[in-house]
């Protein structure tokens, strides 16, 4: 439509495509504070090991000889709400990955670290 208004110099039509567009964006931004205030106050959640989980690793043969050993290795989580699908991954631990491969449904994409 932009392309449009502006083939056609029509910049009534070209000033509420830049309004709609301007809505969309602070829409965008709205969810991504949303879902960055939801990660972020639930962040311990996703990043400690349960107790049943510790116990399983200090019987398992991986250990780790260095950190915390309540820290999972990495934050690697999908949510999905009625409008909007995220996937969040991190380090939690100082262990390197060269890259990380993100699916969302028929979807992929490759983050590099």
């Amino acid at each position: 439509m932009i392309g449009e208004a502006l083939a056609k110099r029509d910049f009534k039509r070209l000033s509420w495509c830049n309004e709609y567009v301007d809505m969309i964006r602070g829409i965008e931004l709205k969810k991504f504070d949303e879902i960055c205030a939801f990660i972020l106050e639930y962040i311990d959640k996703y990043t400690r090991l349960t107790p049943e989980e510790i116990k399983k690793l200090k019987e398992s043969n991986k250990s780790r000889s260095k950190g915390d050993i309540s820290l999972k290795e990495k934050l690697d989580e999908k949510f999905e709400t009625k409008d909007l699908m995220f996937y969040v991954w991190g380090n939690v631990t100082q262990k390197s990955v060269m890259h990380k491969k993100i699916e969302f449904n028929r979807y992929e994409s490759a983050m590099p670290m």
